[in-house]
């Protein structure tokens, strides 16, 4: 497993329920968190 993949693992539930929590809606959620970790990947 890479490092990134681990990061993934580790915080994907984690920023998913809480973009969840402030949009209420789980298409933005999703669509927040998949940004998230490709920033995360591209930076």
């Amino acid at each position: 497993m890479t490092d990134i993949e681990a990061i993934y693992e580790r915080y994907f539930k984690d920023v998913f329920w809480y973009t969840y929590a402030l949009s209420k809606n789980q298409h933005i959620a999703e669509d927040i968190t998949s940004e998230t970790f490709f920033n995360a990947i591209d930076n």
